[in-house]
C-alpha cells in the first residue's frame, strides 16, 4: 500500500528537479560575474555518476521512470555547466577586450 504512493509521487521527482535547477539556471543567466567561485569539479563528478545511474536504469533496471529522471536531472546539469564555461569565457574575453582597449588609449 505505502508502495503504491510511491509509485504515483516519483514523477513529481522530475518535476521537482526541473523547478529546483530554474533559480541557479536564472542567476548564470543574468549574472555579471566569472562564475570561477562555482566548482565544476563537482558539477562534473555529478554528471558522471547520474551518467551511471542512466545507464543502471535503462539497462538494469529498465525502469522508464526512473530512467527519464535521471535523463532530465542529467540534461539540467550539463545546461548549468554550459552556462558556467560560457560566463567564464566571456568573462575573460571582456577583460582582454578592457586590457586592450586601456593600453589603446594609453599609447
Amino acid at each position: 500500500m505505502l508502495g503504491d504512493l510511491f509509485v504515483y509521487l516519483y514523477p513529481c521527482v522530475t518535476i521537482i528537479s526541473v523547478f529546483a535547477y530554474i533559480p541557479q539556471i536564472k542567476s548564470l543567466i543574468y549574472t555579471k560575474s566569472s562564475c570561477e567561485d562555482i566548482s565544476l569539479a563537482s558539477w562534473y563528478l555529478w554528471i558522471f555518476s547520474t551518467i551511471i545511474s542512466t545507464g543502471y536504469g535503462v539497462f538494469h533496471l529498465q525502469d522508464m521512470m526512473y530512467s527519464i529522471t535521471c535523463i532530465v536531472s542529467l540534461i539540467l546539469m550539463l545546461f548549468v555547466v554550459g552556462l558556467v564555461l560560457y560566463r567564464r569565457a566571456e568573462w575573460k574575453e571582456n577583460v582582454v577586450l578592457k586590457t586592450h582597449a586601456g593600453q589603446n588609449l594609453a599609447s
